[in-house]
C-alpha cells in the first residue's frame, strides 16, 4: 500500500493568481502520490470552486476566519493532530504565518511568491521596518518558489541576502489544450455594430492592470481617426474593486459608446477567441497569465514591458510598449487595426501550447516537494 506524503497548503488571500494556481497546478495527476490539506477562508466559495477544478485530487479543506491569527492556530492545531512532510504556504501573508509553525513543528517549509515588490511599498520608517520584518521571515523559509525568473530578479532586487538556492523559480503555465481547441463566441454579432474592431480587456479593475491607459490610448485612436475609418470597440470581462471608478473615467472621456463591459461567462476561452484583439496594459504582473492565454488562443495581444509580463510575450509576435505610456499604447494598437495578423498568431499558439503547457510546472513543483518531503 502507498504511503502518501502530506502537503499542508496554507493561504491567507486565496483569491486572484493563488486561486487560478490552485486550479491550474493541483489539478495535475503528477501529485496522486501526495494528500493535501487545504487551511484558508473561504472566500468566494474556496470550497466549492476546489470541489468543482481539483475533484480528483486526494485533499481536505479546513476553513480559517479571515484572519492571519486564526490560520496560524488551525494550522498549528492540524500539525498537532496530524504528521505532514512539507508546509506550503501561498502568498507572502501566509507565510509570515506559517514561519513560527513550521520552526515550532520541525517540517519543512515552502512558500510560492505569487506577486512582486514596488519600490513605494518600503517608503518611510514604517516601510524600513516591514522590509526588515519581512527579510528575517524570508530567510528562515527553507524554500521559495517564484512563478517566474523575473519574479526572482524582483525578490533578489529587494532582499539580496537571500540565497539563490534556496529560489527555485517555475514559470507558471495554463490549461493549453482549453485555450487551443476552444471555438470562438460570435462577439461581433452580439454587439450589432458594423465597422468595428473589437479589443478584449480581461484584467481585473485595479491600478495594477494599466485599464485607464487603455482608456486614454482610445481616445487618441479615436481623435485621430476619420468619420469613415473603422473604430475600437473594448468589451472588459473582468472584475475588482475599482470597476465603477474605471467606468466613471470612461464617461469623463466621452468614450461609453467604445467601451462595453461584458457578462459574466465560464466559456474564457471562447471570449477571448472572439475579439480581434487583446489589450494588456499592465504596470506589474508576477507572472502574465492572459499573455500565455491570449497567445495559445491565437489571438493578437498587445502588452507591456512590465515584470512579469515581458518574459511571457517575448519570442512571440506580441508587440509591447512601456508600461503607462498611453500613446506607445495607441500607436500599436492602431498598427494590429492596419494589419490582421491573426494567422501569425494562430501559427504561434502551436508553440505556445508546449511552451505554457502545466506539465512542465507541476512536474517542477511535484520535484521540488519530493526535494524537501
Amino acid at each position: 500500500m502507498l504511503i502518501k506524503k502530506r502537503i499542508l497548503i496554507a493561504a491567507r488571500w486565496p483569491v486572484g493568481g493563488i486561486r487560478t494556481y490552485f486550479r491550474y497546478i493541483y489539478s495535475n495527476k503528477v501529485f496522486n502520490e501526495y494528500s493535501f490539506t487545504f487551511i484558508a477562508p473561504n472566500s468566494g466559495d474556496l470550497k466549492d470552486f476546489l470541489d468543482t477544478y481539483i475533484k480528483d485530487l486526494d485533499y481536505k479543506f479546513i476553513e480559517t476566519d479571515n484572519s492571519t491569527i486564526d490560520l496560524f492556530k488551525k494550522s498549528l492545531a492540524e500539525l498537532k493532530k496530524e504528521k505532514y512532510d512539507v508546509i506550503h504556504s501561498h502568498g507572502f501573508t501566509a507565510a509570515f504565518a506559517m514561519v513560527p509553525v513550521s520552526k515550532l513543528m520541525g517540517i519543512p517549509h515552502l512558500m510560492t511568491a505569487h506577486d512582486v515588490f514596488q519600490t513605494r511599498q518600503f517608503e518611510g520608517n514604517k516601510g524600513k521596518i516591514k522590509k526588515a520584518i519581512m527579510s528575517i521571515a524570508f530567510r528562515t523559509i527553507d524554500q521559495i518558489h517564484t512563478v517566474s525568473v523575473d519574479g526572482t530578479d524582483n525578490l533578489l532586487d529587494f532582499f539580496p541576502k537571500l540565497k539563490n538556492e534556496k529560489i527555485t523559480p517555475i514559470l507558471h503555465g495554463v490549461d493549453t489544450e482549453y485555450f487551443y481547441k476552444a471555438a470562438a463566441f460570435d462577439l461581433k454579432s452580439e454587439l450589432n455594430k458594423d465597422n468595428i474592431y473589437v479589443i478584449g480587456f480581461f484584467g481585473r479593475f485595479m491600478s495594477q492592470k494599466g485599464f485607464r491607459f487603455l482608456v486614454d490610448a482610445v481616445q487618441k485612436i479615436i481623435n485621430n481617426a476619420s468619420p469613415d475609418a473603422i473604430k475600437p470597440m473594448v468589451l472588459t470581462f473582468g472584475w475588482g474593486g475599482f470597476v465603477r471608478e474605471d467606468y466613471e473615467y470612461v464617461e469623463e472621456k466621452g468614450l461609453k459608446d467604445y467601451f462595453k463591459m461584458m457578462p459574466h461567462t465560464d466559456n474564457m476561452a471562447a471570449s477571448l477567441k472572439g475579439v480581434d484583439m487583446v489589450a494588456m496594459p499592465s504596470l506589474w504582473e508576477a507572472c502574465g497569465l492572459l499573455g500565455m492565454e491570449a497567445l495559445t488562443a491565437g489571438v493578437p495581444i498587445v502588452g507591456t514591458t512590465c515584470i512579469g509580463l515581458r518574459e511571457v510575450l517575448e519570442g512571440s509576435p506580441a508587440q509591447m510598449v512601456e508600461p503607462r505610456s498611453s500613446d506607445s499604447l495607441a500607436q500599436a494598437i492602431e498598427e494590429e487595426m492596419k494589419n490582421d495578423r491573426r494567422a501569425e498568431f494562430e501559427e504561434y499558439a502551436k508553440i505556445a501550447k508546449k511552451r505554457f503547457s502545466l506539465e512542465r510546472p507541476a512536474q517542477e513543483l511535484k520535484k521540488l516537494y519530493d526535494r524537501m518531503a
